[in-house]
């Protein structure tokens, strides 16, 4: 692990000389590719509809998947209203609160479009901004998507300072180890082909983002970062914990840590 860290670190980079070259084939542009839009829900009545109801229309065949995963409040009754108004619109609910990582996988298992987008529901990225995900995908430039917050200036409340910073500090580390640069480990928001994910397990880690981006540089696929406008939840609080999910990540990333360097000693 020391072998694989240390030489990356800042100032120390300096000492290392490596001459590297690096010959890709130049891919055709993909167009009009067909998008499955998964929406993971918990209790989220006063943002869900709206959430829905601005996402824009694609140029191309699209579909809206929400996983209602066992929220109490009236979300589900909401989804069952907008079920008959919008024909594009599946829902699928789970019986208890499993956590984010499996509401993408049911999402994931459902969708039947070439390219996934996955969607917070609290509207803390904007719906009008996922066709900037597609983009990427389409002229063939990445094959997996990443949002991050951490580029723009958010808006006030979005996240607090101790918070800021240990999504900061998470995303340092966690590029460290993947040998990659990522800026924002946890943004909500991505987007990848359904082929390259179908046989993907993201259950052991209950939010799923540091787990699809693991999988991502597995698998050799070139991930892409597209910067977003971070605002504040428009209604309800935030279901992430920050000292218990805060130990679930550290947890994770030693994982990968102990993984990456194992594969490579």
């Amino acid at each position: 692990m020391l072998n694989n860290i240390i030489p990356r670190l800042p100032l120390l980079n300096k000492l290392c000389w490596v001459q590297t070259l690096i010959v890709e084939n130049k891919l055709q542009p993909k167009t009009n590719l067909s998008c499955s839009i998964i929406i993971p829900a918990y209790n989220e009545a006063d943002n869900i509809e709206e959430c829905i109801r601005r996402i824009p229309k694609f140029k191309t065949d699209y579909e809206i998947i929400v996983i209602d995963d066992g929220s109490t409040d009236a979300t589900p009754l909401i989804l069952e209203r907008l079920q008959k108004e919008i024909p594009n619109l599946r829902k699928e609910r789970a019986a208890t609160n499993s956590g984010k990582a499996y509401a993408v996988q049911e999402g994931i298992r459902l969708a039947t479009k070439e390219v996934i987008i996955i969607l917070d529901a609290d509207m803390s990225v904007l719906p009008e901004d996922l066709t900037l995900f597609v983009e990427p995908l389409e002229r063939n430039i990445v094959s997996f998507v990443n949002g991050t917050r951490l580029i723009y200036n958010m808006e006030k409340n979005a996240m607090d300072q101790l918070k800021h910073i240990a999504n900061f500090l998470l995303a340092v580390f966690f590029s460290l180890i993947l040998r990659y640069r990522i800026t924002d480990t946890l943004c909500g928001t991505k987007a990848f082909f359904r082929k390259d994910f179908q046989d993907i397990n993201i259950s052991e880690e209950r939010w799923g983002d540091l787990t699809l981006i693991w999988a991502a540089k597995r698998k050799g696929l070139k991930i892409g970062e597209v910067p977003v406008r971070y605002y504040a939840r428009k209604s309800g609080k935030s279901k992430m914990k920050f000292l218990k999910d805060g130990f679930r990540f550290i947890r994770y990333v030693i994982k990968v840590a102990i993984t990456e360097s194992w594969k490579t000693s």
